[in-house]
């Protein structure tokens, strides 16, 4: 059984000037748009439905205005009414492609120093279930050059491209990759994998489970999972 879909990109304690979080924001999105008209255009996901009606801009100076106002604050009390950005943990923001929601993408970046019970830096891009997709972006050349663009905007420690179900095949610990349809891991090169092809790119290894999403089973996420976890690859990000 298939279900949504998303394709994230996680990297380790990284604190970054929010500006710079802007620009890489900012091309990362221009780059995908080029590859699916979907992901060109994006809206504030709300309660009230003008939050749909006009898309967000896009330049640099936009998003990191988005960033700066999705920081993270420190409660109000009665002995400490002054609230303060707490700057370890970063800034985040959540965008909507159209009012249908066919992909939504979340970004966390900035955090640094976080507990293992924290989440990590990541960029994600949540799709329907492929059977209910209409924008195309399951065909494997147009899935493989945007996991390309999550690679390099991001120069993230993994990326994978996964669904709940397959989640829990693999025992999932904190800060800790699994594996998916098409998989990437920094600083790890590999020729010889159980299940799938590999394919060098910048830092590390993509790694492509099954041709198509529909083609992986779940025989093949474990194997490919046991086989990575037995060799190192599969190791927390922190």
């Amino acid at each position: 059984m298939m279900e949504e879909s998303k394709c994230i990109a996680h990297w380790g304690s990284r604190p970054q000037p929010i500006a710079d979080v802007g620009r890489q924001w900012a091309g990362f999105i221009a780059d995908i748009g080029r590859l699916n008209p979907t992901l060109s255009h994006w809206f504030t996901q709300g309660k009230k439905r003008y939050c749909l009606d006009k898309p967000v801009d896009l330049d640099a100076a936009s998003l990191t205005a988005r960033l700066e106002a999705g920081r993270h604050w420190t409660d109000a009390t009665i002995e400490e009414p002054q609230r303060y950005i707490i700057e370890e943990l970063g800034y985040h923001d959540l965008l909507v492609n159209n009012p249908d929601i066919d992909v939504t993408m979340k970004i966390q970046a900035g955090a640094y120093d976080l507990p293992k019970t924290l989440p990590l830096n990541s960029c994600y891009l949540e799709f329907n279930d492929p059977r209910e997709d209409t924008t195309g972006i399951y065909d494997p050349d147009m899935a493989l050059d945007l996991v390309k663009c999550q690679i390099t905007h991001w120069n993230p420690d993994a990326v994978t491209w996964r669904c709940y179900p397959w989640i829990l095949l693999q025992e999932p610990l904190e800060s800790r990759p699994v594996v998916g349809w098409i998989n990437y891991f920094k600083n790890v090169h590999l020729t010889d994998v159980p299940i799938g092809k590999t394919i060098p790119f910048n830092e590390g290894t993509i790694i492509q489970t099954a041709p198509h999403y529909q083609d992986v089973t779940d025989h093949m996420i474990t194997t490919l999972h046991h086989h990575l976890l037995t060799n190192g690859t599969l190791k927390p990000i922190r």
